[in-house]
């Protein structure tokens, strides 16, 4: 399987860094543009599947590239953003790291094992059912979702957690994994030594 995992294209709330969670936010003149640009750059590939979260951010960053091609679409609210609550629509322009962990902390918050559980249900129904088939799938999600999704791929969720909610994802970002056989592939590798 060749997966590419995307993130949505910018939204409207990017310039103040808005935190948007479930909030439902259209894209911005230049999300529509990477979209755009996105669904160009999809069509050189041949793409059998596609998977999006059901938040518009997702499904108009997709939208350009389904509409214009026969293709397998899927809308799974499991690839939703963590839900921050009453924390959807605060600024972080200014906030310090104090503030952002106190913000994961708060109760309203949708705690990080919750949206684990809900990513990894996802990849155990969908993902890992085909991970070894020949097909190219795309996923369209968010920036926590999509982070969670690599760790999984790697199978070291703990560990890669731990690390990757540390980095940034940008907007219209395209990752591409190629899950093999391992038992064929090494194969082949032993084969073309001899």
């Amino acid at each position: 399987m060749k997966l590419y995992l995307i993130r949505h294209a910018e939204t409207t709330w990017k310039k103040d860094k808005r935190i948007k969670g479930h909030k439902d936010i259209p894209l911005s003149t230049v999300g529509k543009k990477q979209a755009v640009d996105l669904a160009r750059y999809l069509e050189l590939i041949a793409v059998d599947e596609v998977w999006s979260s059901d938040l518009s951010r997702c499904l108009q960053t997709i939208e350009p590239f389904v509409t214009n091609n026969e293709i397998l679409f899927h809308i799974d609210p499991k690839l939703r953003e963590k839900h921050f609550w009453n924390f959807q629509w605060v600024s972080t322009y200014w906030w310090e790291e104090e503030d952002r962990q106190n913000m994961h902390a708060h109760p309203s918050v949708e705690p990080r094992s919750d949206l684990v559980d809900r990513i990894e249900e996802f990849y155990d129904n969908v993902i890992l059912s085909q991970l070894y088939e020949d097909k190219v799938c795309v996923v369209v999600t968010h920036s926590w979702p999509l982070m969670i999704l690599v760790a999984l791929l790697f199978k070291k969720k703990q560990l890669y957690l731990d690390w990757l909610f540390q980095m940034f994802v940008w907007n219209a970002t395209v990752s591409c994994f190629e899950v093999v056989d391992w038992i064929r592939h090494q194969a082949f590798v032993d084969m073309s030594v001899e």
